[in-house]
Order: structure tokens, then C-alpha cells, then sequence
């Protein structure tokens, strides 16, 4: 089946998010319905079975968990794919949306390839270069968001906007893949100034401390499980 064949629902509270999902999706070809409302939503995932739904995590003074809550289990039947989207930074509201054992996150503000990427990849089982840890963006410091390059037990490469200087300590991490294989103690240190890549990105090279047994298990059983 191609992207041509695949319905897409994305509910999200603001407009302009609305338009900017439909716009990229539209222009790879899937067809895209949005909705705006928690109501309106679970009637269009009844009415249309969609392949894939996006889901921004809060909708208006209200969590779309309620969607969750009523449609989960058709939207198992009918085989289609979660992908929850937000800027919430609250870590148990982040821990509930992986409770629903959803198919990928997206931390707001996203880029359009990072979508497009992760919508091909639920689409059409696609795996990309980083398909291990394309679901896992890593909050730096607070209001800095880089992507997880490349990844091995010990290390970690991260893209983004920051030039990090190996003399100034890491203040915050978070990372959703580190706290889905429970590794609250790793702490990363920055082994080497960043390198320059393209207009306002970086990539820099991490080492891990406080790397259990129970972790590099953890990790080699997930890259075991993508060979086959």
C-alpha cells in the first residue's frame, strides 16, 4: 500500500499546527484529517479508521489520555498507529502517553523531516539511519531539544541548535529511550566540543556515566530485536 492509500487523523488545539501537520503530510501524499476538539476527534477515528493518528498531548484544559481512554482498543483492531505529539515537558505526563504503549513521540517544535520520517516510518515499517532512536529526543537543558544521532551503550551523539563546550557541565538530561529502559543514574559528560554540521546545527559527542549491567542488557536486547 502506498502513501496515496493511508488515512491520517491529526488532533491538535491550535490552528496553526493543525495547518502546519496537514501541510506536510499533504504534501507526501497521505490523506489528512484534522480536528480540533476531544468530541470531534473520537467521532472522525469512529467515522474514518484511520491508519495512523497524531495526537497532541493536551487539548485545550483537557488531555487527549480521554481519546486513548475510549478508542485504544479499536484503534488496536483496526491496526492503527499512535504518535502523540507535544511540548509538554512534565515527565509523568510523558511517562502516561508511553503507558499506552503508543508508537512514537514528538517533542514540539518538530521539524518537518522529523515527521515525515517518523510518519514513513509507521506507515510503511520504514527504518531509517536512526531507527532505533528516532522516537527519542533529549532535553539537554531546559528549552534545548537535540536529536539522538548515533547511540551504542557507553556514548551518545546528539544534533542540535547548542555548541556544547566540554569544560561547561550538563545541568539537565532527559531522554524518553533512557527512562523506557530505566536509567535514571546515567549522567552524560561532554567528551569534546561540538562540531559544526549545517546553519544552526551541531553535533556533539557524549560519554555516559553510571551505565548499569541492567542497562547495556537492555540495549542490546533492543538492537538484537531490530536485526531480525
Amino acid at each position: 500500500m502506498k502513501l496515496s492509500d493511508k488515512e491520517v487523523i491529526v488532533i491538535d488545539d491550535d490552528p496553526s499546527q493543525l495547518l502546519l501537520a496537514d501541510k506536510i503530510l499533504s504534501n507526501i501524499g497521505v490523506s489528512v484529517t484534522t480536528s480540533s476538539s476531544i468530541e470531534d476527534g473520537i467521532e472522525k477515528i469512529q467515522s474514518i479508521k484511520p491508519h495512523l493518528l497524531l495526537l497532541d498531548i493536551e487539548i485545550g484544559d483537557r488531555l487527549s489520555f480521554e481519546i486513548l481512554d475510549s478508542e485504544l482498543s479499536n484503534l488496536r483492531k483496526s491496526g492503527t498507529k499512535i504518535l502523540m505529539f507535544s511540548a509538554v515537558k512534565n515527565k509523568k505526563i510523558i511517562a502516561k502517553a508511553l503507558s499506552y504503549n503508543i508508537d512514537d513521540y514528538i517533542v514540539k517544535p518538530y521539524k518537518s523531516s522529523t515527521l515525515i520520517q517518523k510518519v514513513k516510518k509507521s506507515l510503511l515499517n520504514v527504518k531509517g539511519a536512526n531507527s532505533l532512536f528516532d522516537i527519542n529526543e533529549i532535553e539537554i537543558d531546559v528549552g534545548i531539544t537535540s536529536d539522538l544521532v548515533r547511540f551504542n551503550e557507553y556514548e551518545v551523539v546528539v544534533s542540535g541548535p547548542i555548541k556544547m563546550d566540554k569544560n561547561i557541565p550538563i545541568k539537565n538530561f532527559k531522554s524518553i529511550f533512557f527512562e523506557k529502559v530505566h536509567s535514571e543514574v546515567i549522567r552524560p559528560r561532554i567528551s569534546g566540543n561540538s562540531i559544526y554540521k549545517s546553519a544552526g546545527t551541531f553535533e556533539s559527542l557524549l560519554t555516559l556515566t553510571g551505565v548499569s549491567d541492567k542497562f547495556v542488557s537492555e540495549v542490546q536486547k533492543i538492537k538484537q530485536a531490530r536485526k531480525k
